[in-house]
């Protein structure tokens, strides 16, 4: 009696597989489905219109200008607020350190 129940389930399976081996569309519970095959298909066809690219190492990619060539390239008002910002810093380097220094003998 297993091995006829068995069977059955076999059968179900079978009719289960025919549906799902359909290469068109069909509408199930109202939405619209196609069978993993043409899925496949389709994914192929947009990876190759997309036009897959070789891997080029990070160092040859192109990249932004380097800190210097954006200093260079500043002008006009910018590079005057960079010099003042500059020499401010460091008319003020001594007191900092004179300050840091007092601050770590305070411990």
């Amino acid at each position: 009696d297993d091995e006829r129940d068995n069977d059955d389930d076999d059968d179900e399976r079978d009719d289960d597989d025919d549906e799902e081996n359909d290469d068109g569309p069909r509408e199930d519970a109202g939405d619209l489905m196609i069978s993993w095959g043409d899925a496949l298909v389709q994914v192929r066809e947009a990876a190759r219109r997309k036009g897959r690219r070789q891997h080029r190492p990070l160092l040859e990619r192109d990249s932004g200008k380097s800190y210097e060539e954006r200093l260079q390239s500043l002008g006009g008002r910018k590079r005057e607020r960079l010099e003042e910002n500059e020499r401010k810093r460091l008319a003020s380097l001594p007191v900092d350190q004179a300050f840091h220094a007092t601050m770590r003998s305070f411990g």
